[in-house]
């Protein structure tokens, strides 16, 4: 872990409730804060004292030192899947951030959209703001381990301030921070959306793991994506991970069926574990995410994927209430059905699969020390399920 007692923020909580959110670094006015990775690959600011000039700026941004109890009270919740399968086999599941991009762009052509991205070596995560579309179909999809955020706040207010509209997606802790960092003001310009959140887990375990496949494939990566589906695929749950080579190779498995599914479920951050962003604490407009347990008899099943959306404010809700709703299957959905089938949203539920001992700070580590045990409680589940579902869709025949 990061020891720094001079960095102001941590003079009044500890280390382990740093969410990784990089505002203070972004809105330091002397740049005396920079970040530096821990023993398990998580980064934390640290401080250059003799550039420190006391103002105290980073305090007064940062989310875990400045949470307000509830700020969303009346959220709707809808079960929704894209109309087209072609956004469906692109999105994670039920294509809710393609819909809303076209809504945004159709409103503000000239529009930023923020998201994370894979760098061009698919060896880290970072959040990027454009209008381009090459970039935003770079930010379709999950990604599961945490980004870094670079001047992305910085970049943000300077669009807004120039009276540019922005489309800022993230974690819920990261609009928390964007939140802070804009002074809590409400831009009319401003869209903001988060996910249904299992926590982020170490971006060391994302990069290790690429190299390790480039040097068992003997190429560079092209091509990964952690939701994979095509279009025969029976159901987008349990989600697949396509790695595709410069040699033309390619590597296909169960996400959980890996060293990197492993990773995310094990390697989470600390402040993870006790988010204050759960359930209704969300700062943003929307929340989106996996629609578990969908009947498959409902209107808006659709096996390629669907999204559960939640409306969290009232500028969300004239939002959604003026959008164009033609390419969307929609179904008005029960608090109690979104929550049960995503327990981490409301509570810690992963701290239970947390192993945060030495032994497991890299996916060499992981490969040599997760035992048959473990692997027995983590993956069998998923691999069982899925023959069982063969087994009846060739048996219903």
């Amino acid at each position: 872990m990061i020891e720094n007692k001079k960095c102001p923020v941590f003079e009044y909580m500890p280390v382990q409730k740093c969410s990784g959110c990089e505002a203070c670094v972004n809105v330091c006015p002397v740049s005396a804060l920079s970040l530096k990775d821990d023993s398990i690959g998580f980064l934390y600011p640290i401080i250059q004292a003799d550039k420190c000039i006391g103002c105290n700026k980073c305090l007064k941004i940062c989310p875990m030192l400045n949470i307000v109890p509830s700020i969303n009270s009346e959220e709707t919740y809808y079960g929704v899947s894209h109309v087209n399968n072609d956004i469906l086999l692109q999105s994670a599941s039920g294509g809710v951030f393609s819909f809303l991009v076209d809504c945004f762009k159709k409103m503000y052509p000239d529009g930023n959209i923020v998201g994370a991205v894979y760098t061009d070596d698919f060896k880290k995560i970072e959040h990027c703001l454009s209008k381009d579309y090459k970039d935003i179909y770079k930010m379709k999809s999950s990604k599961y381990f945490q980004s870094n955020k670079k001047r992305i706040y910085i970049q943000v207010k300077e669009r807004l301030q120039n009276d540019e509209a922005v489309l800022f997606t993230g974690a819920p802790c990261e609009v928390a921070a964007l939140y802070y960092y804009l002074d809590r003001k409400d831009y009319e310009k401003l869209w903001t959306m988060d996910f249904i959140c299992k926590g982020s887990s170490s971006p060391r375990i994302l990069q290790e793991y690429v190299e390790y496949l480039e040097k068992k494939f003997k190429s560079k990566t092209v091509y990964l994506n952690m939701r994979y589906k095509w279009r025969e695929l029976d159901n987008w749950i349990p989600q697949f991970l396509m790695v595709r080579f410069e040699s033309g190779k390619k590597l296909f498995k169960e996400f959980y069926n890996t060293e990197l599914g492993i990773g995310f479920q094990i390697l989470q951050r600390d402040s993870c574990h006790s988010c204050p962003f759960r359930e209704w604490r969300h700062y943003s407009d929307f929340t989106v995410g996996d629609l578990h347990g969908a009947d498959k008899n409902s209107t808006i099943y659709n096996h390629l994927g669907i999204s559960t959306l939640i409306i969290n404010n009232e500028k969300g809700r004239i939002l959604w209430n003026g959008f164009d709703k033609r390419n969307l299957k929609i179904e008005e959905l029960d608090k109690k059905l979104i929550y049960s089938k995503n327990r981490s949203s409301i509570d810690a539920r992963y701290e239970k699969l947390k192993k945060r001992i030495e032994l497991l700070n890299s996916i060499k580590a992981i490969r040599r020390s997760v035992g048959i045990k473990t692997k027995i409680k983590m993956i069998m589940p998923v691999m069982l399920l899925r023959k069982i579902t063969t087994w009846r869709r060739e048996h219903s025949r």
